[in-house]
């Protein structure tokens, strides 16, 4: 059973992603944004760490254009291991190799 949150996250993926999403008061809207938007059409996508924390690095790890490209690919590691050193916790870069060993098979 999907939970509400990422039910409405869900809905949302209908829409074009864009700078309203991201302006959202419902972090859903913004996971939604987050996991679609290109990394090249924003510049300011890490500071987005600071606003959802969690969820905005799921749905980093979630992006497949950032698998796709390799040049992309750095861009999680770079943010895991800045998790990392915040929470005493590799939990963040544990994540990162795992979704990094699937998506290399599947994409």
């Amino acid at each position: 059973m999907l939970r509400p949150f990422f039910l409405r996250s869900l809905i949302v993926d209908g829409l074009q992603a864009d700078g309203a999403l991201l302006k959202a008061e419902d972090a859903a809207v913004r996971v939604s944004f987050y996991r679609r938007v290109k990394p090249s059409q924003t510049t300011t996508r890490p500071g987005f760490y600071g606003e959802d924390g969690e969820e905005f690095f799921q749905s980093v790890l979630q992006d497949l254009e950032i698998w796709r490209v390799p040049g992309e690919r750095a861009r999680p590691h770079g943010l895991a291991w800045n998790i990392g050193k915040a929470d005493s916790s590799l939990d963040a870069v544990n994540d990162l190799r795992a979704t990094e060993e699937r998506f290399r098979v599947s994409v």
